[in-house]
């Protein structure tokens, strides 16, 4: 099945699109620019546990890397990313060692390459290593995946990628609406959320949950609206504390008190 990007990308040449010179913009104002919350610990931020939350994401703001040996012994490992963004980038230290060596690879975060670093070895002709990691810039990440989208169907792009979390930045031009995505129910995603604890789908209820309530698109807004909700069931939100929606936080605060009245009320 193809991704919704592609599908979108579909239909700009179904509508007789084959060029864009000017920049291709991503809109990612209806959240802020917080991607992490405060509290979220260095080690979380690698894995997919840990995407980050942007207005502006696409699949679930994690790829998988994709290790593979090269053509002979001291070679360099090749590095794929599924979905292929060129905006990702690695330092590669990772060699091919011999058929009977062991298979090591380590890997970091490299905010300052917008990708990672990985070391370590891969023996000739062995299967590839794979890693669901989580993405440094969430909206360039999805810029660059659509611009790629593009240009696999024959819609070539000359101008540059630009995020825009500023909607007055946005240039004041007649639109037409050439494609469009609707998000699934509410309460597909909250079933998400809690069967598979998918903290990234928490975070990005919280936020929209702010930015519908009070037109800010944080965690700080989407903590408020949480609270509300608790003084409208009649529990106390002074015992509690939140900071994400994901619980990643290590400033996240409930007690077992306020947890046992929610539990009563609902």
């Amino acid at each position: 099945m193809r991704s919704s990007t592609g599908v979108r990308a579909g239909r700009l040449r179904r509508a007789g699109v084959r060029r864009i010179t000017g920049r291709l913009i991503g809109d990612a104002s209806y959240f802020d620019d917080q991607f992490v919350a405060p509290g979220w610990e260095p080690g979380n931020l690698l894995w997919w546990y840990g995407a980050r939350s942007n207005a502006l994401s696409f699949n679930d703001n994690v790829v998988t890397m994709e290790i593979r040996p090269g053509d002979a012994v001291g070679d360099p490992v090749r590095v794929s990313f599924h979905p292929h963004a060129d905006g990702l980038r690695v330092a590669n230290r990772a060699e091919t060692s011999s058929r009977r060596g062991g298979r090591s690879i380590g890997i970091a975060r490299r905010p300052d390459l917008n990708g990672y670093e990985i070391w370590g070895r891969v023996p000739l002709g062995g299967a590839p290593v794979r890693y669901v990691v989580a993405v440094e810039d969430p909206a360039a990440f999805t810029l660059s995946v659509m611009r790629d989208r593009l240009e696999r169907i024959g819609i070539s792009v000359t101008g540059q990628d630009q995020v825009v979390y500023d909607r007055d930045l946005l240039p004041d031009r007649s639109r037409r609406l050439v494609a469009s995505h609707v998000s699934p129910r509410l309460v597909d995603l909250v079933r998400v959320v809690n069967k598979r604890s998918q903290n990234f789908f928490a975070d990005q209820i919280l936020k929209t949950l702010g930015a519908f309530d009070y037109g800010e698109g944080s965690f700080t807004e989407g903590a408020d609206v949480v609270r509300d909700l608790l003084r409208g069931l009649g529990v106390s939100s002074r015992s509690v504390v939140v900071r994400d929606g994901s619980g990643l936080s290590r400033s996240n605060i409930v007690t077992a008190r306020t947890t046992a009245e929610l539990l009563v009320d609902v």
